[in-house]
């Protein structure tokens, strides 16, 4: 690993955890929505 450039393994991998992170928040948030017990404590 001599060379310190950005490859193509690199970008999938990027892409890969952005899209896992997104889907992660949308189905918190889908969940919030649903149920605003979940982030909502005094109800």
């Amino acid at each position: 690993m001599n060379d310190k450039k950005l490859q193509a393994k690199d970008f999938i991998t990027i892409g890969i955890f952005t899209a896992l992170l997104f889907v992660v928040e949308f189905a918190c948030g889908i969940l919030g929505f649903i149920h605003p017990s979940l982030w909502h404590p005094m109800w």
